[in-house]
């Protein structure tokens, strides 16, 4: 970590340290973003936010600078706990899209002998950077909480989730066809081909594994489009146009989230949704607007039980829509909630919502 921006970070969130100690926390931060443990992350996330959090992992992560800083304080330490936590999040965040702009560093091994630890660090830190990043916008909406801190987390939550959503989906299958190429040419060309090389071997796993993604890519794509083109829902048990435009939106987002072979959005989620939408039936009032509580009660409770699904231990704050439309099945279970289910909101926005918490549960 970089001894300066941890310095700042800390003048700008109101706790000046010397630089003594900036040299003590930035080897503690150092040691917290090699935790790839996305329970630990997601604790990580809840404490900054003043969420239920599971005690040992906010324990370990406190005993992380008390163990680096002798002077590190044990009493009335929850705001600068709650300080360290965003700037723990924003350097996971900052990592990741260092990584995905080609900026990997290598300080234990050179690029060469690391080239296999590092594409693995690669998939690790940006799968737990979206999950950070998700659990982060998710939380804030209906302003249902307010995320308070003078470092930039939430604009690099976002910049990072505007990236990571098309970088997941992209895969080079030119290098890795090239590689395999050089392979055959080689043992083409010698009389006595030796066996294969382990960083020939390394090549081959690395092709095959391109492959597969680029089979996801394809197989998402058509499984999406067939979907569009048959205008039929299954949840909703009648193709879209016999479907209410209110209950389409919380369905065409678990149908969408069903089909698609990632953990990260796809970039064009707003615009397929909004697509199917347009096919559903038209509302008698002309009006686009609605709220989340109009929405939910247009569902039956066999189709509330199919958007949740398996996810209903893993609902929570960190995914409002989805936990008033939990809730609402409880008695007065839609009164305790911190967030005004009553606000109109453009039906779009709303489907893109329940679709980026589906999303984000399927990574947790």
């Amino acid at each position: 970590m970089n001894k300066g921006l941890i310095s700042e970070w800390h003048n700008v969130s109101k706790f000046p340290i010397s630089d003594d100690i900036a040299t003590k926390r930035s080897k503690a931060l150092e040691e917290i973003l090699t935790h790839g443990e996305i329970s630990f992350w997601v604790d990580i996330v809840k404490y900054f936010l003043d969420l239920n959090a599971d005690e040992k992992n906010i324990t370990h992560f406190i005993k992380t600078f008390q163990t680096n800083e002798d002077t590190f304080p044990r009493l009335k330490i929850e705001k600068v706990i709650k300080a360290l936590s965003a700037m723990a999040l924003t350097a996971k965040i900052q990592e990741a899209l260092m990584e995905i702009n080609g900026e990997i560093k290598t300080t234990k091994q050179s690029e060469e002998e690391n080239k296999e630890s590092a594409e693995d660090e690669y998939s690790s830190n940006c799968e737990i950077a979206n999950i950070i990043s998700n659990a982060l916008i998710n939380a804030t909406f209906l302003k249902q909480i307010k995320v308070e801190t003078k470092i930039p987390l939430v604009q690099l939550a976002i910049d990072f989730l505007n990236k990571y959503s098309s970088e997941d989906r992209s895969i080079k299958l030119d290098d890795h066809e090239t590689a395999i190429i050089e392979i055959e040419q080689r043992i083409a060309e010698e009389e006595e081909a030796e066996n294969i090389t382990a960083e020939e071997n390394l090549s081959i796993i690395r092709a095959a594994r391109a492959i597969l993604k680029s089979n996801n890519i394809q197989r998402e794509e058509l499984n999406i489009l067939w979907w569009l083109f048959g205008e039929y829902s299954e949840i909703g048990g009648g193709y879209f146009v016999n479907i209410d435009k209110k209950a389409m939106s919380i369905i065409a987002a678990r149908e969408l989230h069903d089909l698609s072979q990632f953990t990260s959005e796809l970039p064009a989620s707003k615009h397929l949704l909004r697509k199917i939408l347009s096919l559903s039936e038209p509302e008698q009032s002309g009006s686009t607007a609605f709220s989340l509580k109009e929405c939910i009660e247009t569902l039956d409770t066999e189709m509330r039980k199919k958007i949740i699904g398996n996810y209903g231990d893993s609902v929570d704050e960190l995914t409002p829509c989805m936990n008033a439309l939990l809730k609402s099945g409880e008695n007065g279970g839609l009164k305790n909630l911190k967030m005004n289910i009553n606000e109109k909101l453009d039906l779009g926005v709303l489907a893109s919502q329940f679709y980026k918490e589906l999303t984000f549960l399927s990574a947790i």
